[in-house]
């Protein structure tokens, strides 16, 4: 069939840009390394949360532009529930490393997320991105997205929520 148009809009959607954290490219599954917008990785997810049992668990939210936004958030909440729920949560550290300013644009709704963290104990950096990762030592840096200064946290989970961009 053919369709006659004024304008066409042609929305691409986004790619995944792996590649802009450092070290992270061929460690997606392994070394405790996961995420949930990769099909090749995403069964290691719910291997890693569900054979955890004591460490340090990050879950990390990129710069935008991001698709469903509400996933990086998702898996942390699953997860924690898990670990609640077999017992181990008193052992694991949960931490949420969002690279923009707030848990939600919408104030209403950041207002009920950040106290939802508050009470199950997750503990909350903004304006801070995923930059690099050490796979062997169990090592993610972040960096600060306004002053630029960088620090290093041990993992024994990282789910990573990747930096994308619109295809070329």
């Amino acid at each position: 069939d053919r369709v006659d148009y004024d304008y066409l809009v042609v929305a691409a959607g986004l790619k995944l840009d792996w590649d802009k954290i450092e070290g992270l490219p061929g460690n997606l599954g392994k070394h405790g390394i996961c995420s949930n917008y990769s099909y090749d990785s995403v069964e290691s997810t719910w291997r890693f949360i569900r054979e955890m049992t004591s460490g340090t668990a990050l879950f990390t939210f990129p710069p935008p532009p991001i698709k469903c936004a509400g996933a990086p958030q998702k898996i942390m909440y699953l997860a924690e529930d898990h670990f609640r729920r077999t017992g181990v949560r008193n052992a694991i550290k949960v931490g949420y490393r969002c690279a923009g300013d707030a848990i939600f644009a919408v104030k209403k709704y950041a207002d009920v997320l950040n106290r939802i963290c508050a009470e199950r104990d997750i503990d909350t950096q903004f304006a801070t991105k995923l930059v690099a990762v050490d796979a062997a030592a169990h090592e993610a840096t972040f960096e600060n997205t306004k002053n630029g200064e960088r620090h290093t946290e041990k993992y024994d989970l990282l789910h990573v929520s990747p930096p994308m961009s619109a295809p070329a």
